[in-house]
């Protein structure tokens, strides 16, 4: 089990770089619309989320800019 509640999230993409030089993580859109971040911390556990943003409901194709 990695976790509960991921029933809201309509599209995931993971990232690099996106919090800075080095980090890792991914980017969620919830059912609601709001782009979330989850960092993946250094002991490969999820840290806390942070809202992003919102209003991405329409948003139909989510890509990654990983290499």
């Amino acid at each position: 089990v990695v976790g509960w509640g991921w029933n809201v999230i309509t599209a995931m993409s993971p990232t690099s770089g996106f919090a800075g030089p080095g980090t890792t993580g991914m980017l969620a859109r919830t059912s609601g619309g709001e782009l979330k971040y989850y960092p993946i911390n250094a002991n490969g556990a999820w840290g806390n989320p942070t809202t992003v943003g919102s209003g991405w409901s329409p948003l139909k194709i989510f890509r990654s800019t990983m290499p």
